[in-house]
């Protein structure tokens, strides 16, 4: 299952993380898809609100939609992105530092791909950086 073996970790714990990534990948790709449907209904039933003066409530839910999905595709790409390093062998190091990322940290947040005392500078100097993540988004 795992392409590259870490020296680092046993086989046995990358088959054990790669397990729980595919697994949260899998449960995003099923609300990604909820979600695309709930904005395909949404659209088709537009016309509707519109006779029903309903638009400004139909405009927020589309708006937590729309919000909903984006969050959704940045954690599918973080959680694709994680198996990819276990495949290439990087998994577990600090894509800022270079330090190992300790087990604990991974088996907690899989995704990541910064350690602890990198995160905690980061949100030091751009606690308000929307596009930032460490791991921590999680839908599920």
């Amino acid at each position: 299952m795992v392409g590259t073996l870490h020296t680092r970790f046993s086989e046995r714990t990358l088959d054990r993380l790669s397990a729980q990534l595919m697994a949260r990948r899998d449960a995003i790709c099923r609300c990604l898809e909820s979600l695309q449907l709930e904005l395909t209904d949404a659209a088709e039933h537009r016309d509707c609100s519109d006779l029903l003066d309903e638009s400004s409530v139909d405009d927020a839910d589309l708006g937590t939609d729309r919000l909903l999905l984006a969050q959704a595709r940045r954690a599918l790409a973080s959680t694709t992105a994680a198996l990819e390093r276990i495949a290439d062998g990087t998994y577990g190091e600090c894509a800022t530092c270079g330090d190992a990322i300790p087990l604990v940290r991974l088996r907690a947040l899989p995704d990541t791909r910064i350690c602890i005392d990198c995160s905690r500078a980061i949100r030091k100097h751009a606690p308000e950086h929307e596009d930032w993540d460490d791991g921590w988004t999680t839908l599920i």
